[in-house]
């Protein structure tokens, strides 16, 4: 996976974040709890969810986030780690996702790595894209990366976005008792369009451009950003097309 950009997460993709912190209502952290951020980014939600009183460590596999995410709270505890093979000292009372698994193509690799961290009993409280997540975003890629005449990387490549059927049937398989889960739309406010859209490209969509050259991206991104504006704009306003799902589930044995 390419570095992400921790200053352009944090300023132009605040949203991720700050749409984060509904899931940690779902979490309810307890005080004395210990918790696993898993796919942490900059730590905001790290950080919300310690101000509860609870035992957190962020993990990601970026280094550049984890840097940043160091920087703004130092008192906390960051761990540079593959989601999908991971190991802690200590098992967990809760893992908590916001954002992250659906970057992950071997889901069945990182739900392991979760049911292996949790106490008996604990839980995985995660959201994730679902499918159709983006679908204009990413048709817009390739429309453009097709027109110049470069190969397109399938999106399952890159995401996994499963269907509600298809990610309860499998944390069923690798043991959890799912409690909870949730499909909705959420379409999500880009400002300062089209740089704003530049920006998700740059950090969440550059994968889909690695057939591209280096010199050939910019003028690609840039023709990019104005179609996803032609498709996601509404009364003057753009709106990225998220489809999200929402789970909780737990570890009984």
């Amino acid at each position: 996976m390419a570095e992400w950009d921790a200053h352009v997460y944090d300023t132009s993709l605040k949203f991720v974040s700050d749409y984060g912190k509904e899931l940690i209502d779902l979490l309810k952290p307890q005080k004395g709890e210990s918790i696993l951020d898993l796919g942490c980014g900059t730590g905001d939600l790290t950080a919300e969810i310690a101000s509860k009183g609870a035992k957190v460590i962020g993990l990601d596999q970026s280094a550049t986030m984890l840097e940043k995410a160091k920087v703004k709270y130092s008192h906390l505890q960051f761990v540079n780690a593959d989601a999908a093979n991971f190991n802690l000292p200590e098992k967990v009372d809760a893992v908590f996702s916001n954002a992250a698994l659906h970057w992950i193509t071997d889901q069945y690799s990182v739900l392991k790595s979760v049911f292996a961290s949790l106490k008996t009993n604990g839980r995985l409280v995660a959201e994730l894209g679902a499918k159709g997540n983006v679908e204009k975003i990413v048709d817009s890629i390739q429309t453009v990366i097709k027109q110049g005449g470069y190969e397109q990387v399938q999106l399952s490549e890159i995401f996994y976005f499963p269907s509600p059927a298809e990610y309860a049937t499998l944390l069923e398989k690798i043991g959890f008792r799912v409690e909870f889960m949730q499909l909705f739309e959420r379409p999500t406010m880009i400002m300062d369009v089209p740089q704003g859209f530049i920006d998700w490209i740059k950090v969440f969509g550059i994968l889909l451009f690695q057939n591209v050259p280096l010199n050939e991206r910019p003028k690609l991104i840039q023709k990019a950003a104005e179609l996803m504006a032609q498709k996601l704009e509404k009364d003057e306003r753009y709106f990225a097309d998220y489809i999200r799902l929402r789970v909780v589930a737990r570890k009984l044995s």
